[in-house]
């Protein structure tokens, strides 16, 4: 079956062409570099309009024929879409069982392949974590695809999910047994310092290697102690100043002064600046 054209027939229109672009020419030769005035602006309006028209009348004379001459090419559409509908009434039905006919096989085929991904899981131990990323891709399905190639490339992507699970479970009891030894070496600390460290002031060590984790611990003792003491000699040292203040026995003096008017304020200026208490009197 094939199509073949038995005739064809190109459009083709003539009208008076020449005779009218020499006419239009020849009228519209007359308002060219028109200038409107006062005195034909009337008449130039009329003009106007009359050239109006007979741009409407050209381009509606345009549209007219192309309608006539594009009849036989809708004609011809038509034709055609209807042969098409023709086949495709048919073919759609069958695309439609192809494709149902397809699911059914990739779905047996997923179920297939499901059992071999939840093999892999058990026998490599995948958690929940690590086993979820272990999904069927699209190529396994194809129909093409070989199980024996699906198996493989399974079993090559366990293994490397199983590698960064046992990664991941190596950190996590590192990292359980740097906080245990952290514990266990602030309980120590306490106990022979008498001190009240929490663990949670020490949680950024589990950055360090174990083996320096006790001695940074107690370095951190050291260092805490060694402030306290400061702190407590100050103290002491401010509370025996403060006995010698309170224990300074107070004296009473008389004491006979000759001077002038200017050298007793200053004597007076003095005691007061000391908190020097006295009694002043004027000799005759």
């Amino acid at each position: 079956m094939q199509l073949e054209t038995i005739k064809l027939v190109p459009g083709e229109l003539i009208f008076n062409f020449d005779e009218l672009k020499g006419q239009l020419s020849e009228r519209l030769e007359n308002y060219k570099g028109l200038v409107v005035t006062e005195d034909n602006e009337r008449e130039v309006t009329k003009d106007k309009a009359e050239l109006n028209k007979l741009v409407k009348a050209i381009d509606d004379y345009r549209k007219n024929q192309k309608k006539e001459m594009s009849a036989p090419i809708t004609e011809f559409e038509n034709k055609c879409k209807e042969l098409t509908s023709l086949v495709t009434n048919v073919v759609t039905p069958i695309a439609d069982q192809l494709k149902a006919f397809e699911d059914a096989r990739k779905e047996e085929k997923r179920t297939e392949v499901q059992r071999h991904v939840e093999k892999v899981i058990n026998d490599l131990g995948l958690n929940q974590t690590y086993s979820s990323q272990l999904d069927i891709i699209d190529k396994y399905l194809n129909k093409t695809q070989k199980l024996t190639d699906t198996i493989n490339d399974l079993e090559k992507r366990g293994k490397i999910l199983k590698q960064a699970q046992d990664q991941e479970e190596l950190l996590e009891k590192a990292k359980r047994e740097k906080i245990d030894l952290i514990q266990k070496t602030i309980e120590d600390i306490n106990k022979k310092y008498q001190l009240d460290f929490k663990i949670s002031d020490f949680f950024y060590l589990q950055m360090e290697e174990a083996r320096n984790i006790p001695n940074l611990i107690e370095s951190k003792a050291q260092e805490y102690l060694e402030n306290l003491k400061k702190k407590q000699v100050v103290v002491e040292e401010k509370a025996e100043v403060k006995e010698v203040i309170q224990e300074e026995k107070i004296y009473k003096f008389i004491l006979g002064v000759t001077a002038s008017l200017e050298q007793a304020r200053l004597l007076k200026e003095f005691l007061d600046k000391n908190n020097i208490q006295y009694s002043l009197k004027k000799e005759d």
